[in-house]
């Protein structure tokens, strides 16, 4: 009868473990099997940036001064463009600042980021122009083809704005260019004289723009500036002509009298 008792109290210990303790177990391991795979995820990952960063970081030729219509201006029928543009001189104006916003192919104008510093204007002879040099852009990698870009442009005044977005929410002048497509790879750590030679891209057909206030239109007299100026002409010329009459009759009266 002992011997009974204690082979059902045994079982009884094996279905309490089964019940209760394996599914526990279980669980265990496939939390440890799913942390494995974490770590196994983590080391691609980190693989996988530690390559694009080994491969360096794009980078872009900031300049402007590529040919006669890429000037950029203070627009027409502003105080500080006159009647017809002129060329940002950054001496007078320093705090007229430019910069390259780029994404990766496909990037809608909304999508495109600032690549920092933001760069002044030339002044003399070549007054409209940035000439900055090398950009780096981080989130691409160097022998990409097909990055967007874009020039914005922006005068503050008052103060150095650092970005087109900074500058949008003061009063101030602001525009911006075409979207443009680097066709060429862009560039990257290496030598610009060795063969092939590694240059940063350029940003091809570029074209000029005008900063100012928007909207930026010159005044024009609308149709019934024009109507109420000729209702003006005509009254003027009835109001002659009965005047001139008038004293016609005064003069027919002084000779009668006489």
């Amino acid at each position: 009868m002992c011997c009974a008792l204690k082979k059902k109290r045994t079982r009884g210990r094996d279905d309490f473990w089964c019940s209760f303790w394996l599914p526990v177990w279980r669980l265990g391991a496939g939390m440890s099997r799913a942390m494995n795979s974490a770590r196994v995820f983590c080391f691609y990952l980190v693989l996988l940036f530690s390559s694009s960063f080994c491969l360096g970081q794009g980078t872009l030729n900031f300049n402007t001064a590529v040919n006669a219509t890429s000037v950029i201006r203070y627009a027409p029928c502003t105080p500080l463009g006159g009647s017809s543009g002129l060329k940002i001189d950054g001496s007078r104006h320093p705090t007229a600042q430019a910069a390259v916003y780029a994404g990766p192919a496909g990037s809608t104008e909304a999508q495109l980021v600032m690549i920092a510093p933001a760069a002044g204007f030339v002044s003399g002879a070549t007054a409209g122009y940035v000439t900055a040099g090398s950009r780096t852009i981080s989130f691409l990698p160097q022998g990409y083809v097909g990055a967007v870009v874009q020039i914005r442009a922006w005068d503050s005044f008052t103060f150095t704005a650092r970005s087109y977005e900074e500058a949008i929410q003061q009063f101030g002048y602001f525009g911006k260019s075409p979207i443009y497509t680097i066709t060429e790879p862009l560039g990257g750590p290496g030598d610009p004289q060795g063969t092939p030679p590694v240059t940063a891209a350029h940003i091809p057909d570029q074209v000029g723009f005008d900063i100012g206030e928007p909207p930026i239109t010159c005044p024009e007299p609308s149709a019934r500036s024009l109507f109420g100026f000729a209702l003006l002409g005509v009254w003027f010329y009835r109001l002659r002509n009965k005047n001139g009459l008038l004293f016609q009759r005064k003069d027919m009266n002084v000779h009668g009298m006489r």
